[in-house]
């Protein structure tokens, strides 16, 4: 099957169809200082005035230093009247006395209320490379953050992830943990989801979409942004953005994408949002 055409450039999305659902992914790295200090406003606002019904997102703190303290799922919730659901990877010393412990993990913020939500490990679960392949396995915490919520009568189970990125470990290992991530991943997507219900996961992969270790993914989904290109890096420091590497992708079961965008903005993060407007 033929992936939807793709829009790239950094104009407003045009208005969704009727019946549509549009759903991004993004990470936001921290959202940090560096990124003119403003990247967590701007990544909200822009969700807003885009008509995003569900994002996923990476690199999302609670507490951190790095980001002004901001705790994340409370301000977006806030300021976009939308649900949130913070899934934290890891948990660190307050970063200054007196400060809560920070927190740095994976979202979901979606139009919909969130009927059942879950954070799920993926180093846990029936796969699990061997040593030989991947000695480091489950030193790298990685979650999957999932969510059933209920669009015009039509339940859908959502689910958001980071994958191991390549610079963790040796570059023979990464693919080896990726592989066994996905493996994982869908195990408990399904276990949720049934055999039924529609499914849309979107996430940070860490490697193409249409790559080898994602073929787990691949087996039971579709993946519509496969062509959407490099999202990654995007870099407020330099005059000319070159995204050399495709990292942020979108899966599907029983949602059919009309139009998958992809838009960078360097001084909100260094990923691009890549959406897709979906009919289910």
């Amino acid at each position: 099957m033929s992936s939807p055409q793709a829009s790239f450039n950094n104009a407003a999305l045009p208005p969704k169809e009727e019946g549509v659902v549009r759903f991004a992914t993004w990470n936001l790295g921290s959202a940090a200082p560096g990124y003119h200090g403003r990247g967590l406003a701007d990544a909200t606002q822009w969700l807003i005035d885009n008509d995003v019904d569900i994002c996923v997102m990476q690199e999302t703190d609670r507490f951190s230093k790095k980001s002004g303290y901001e705790d994340f799922p409370v301000y977006m919730e806030m300021k976009t009247g939308f649900y949130a659901f913070f899934g934290a990877a890891s948990i660190e010393r307050p970063h200054e006395p007196g400060r809560p412990r920070r927190e740095y993990g994976n979202m979901i913020l979606s139009r919909y209320p969130l009927i059942d939500t879950h954070k799920i490990l993926l180093s846990e679960g029936p796969h699990e490379p061997s040593k030989q392949d991947a000695p480091a396995w489950g030193q790298d915490k990685r979650v999957l953050v999932a969510a059933k919520i209920n669009i015009g009568g039509k339940d859908v189970m959502i689910g958001g992830t980071h994958l191991s990125n390549t610079t963790s470990w040796t570059n023979d290992e990464s693919p080896v943990i990726r592989e066994y991530q996905a493996k994982n991943l869908i195990h408990h997507m399904e276990k949720l989801a049934g055999p039924s219900l529609p499914m849309i996961v979107g996430g940070d992969l860490n490697c193409p979409g249409d790559s080898t270790e994602m073929a787990p993914l691949r087996h039971i989904l579709s993946c519509p942004t496969d062509k959407i290109g490099p999202t990654w890096p995007l870099d407020y420091t330099k005059p000319v953005q070159t995204m050399v590497t495709s990292l942020d992708h979108i899966f599907t079961r029983a949602a059919t994408a009309v139009r998958v965008y992809k838009r960078a903005y360097e001084h909100i993060t260094d990923h691009a949002v890549v959406v897709a407007d979906l009919r289910l």
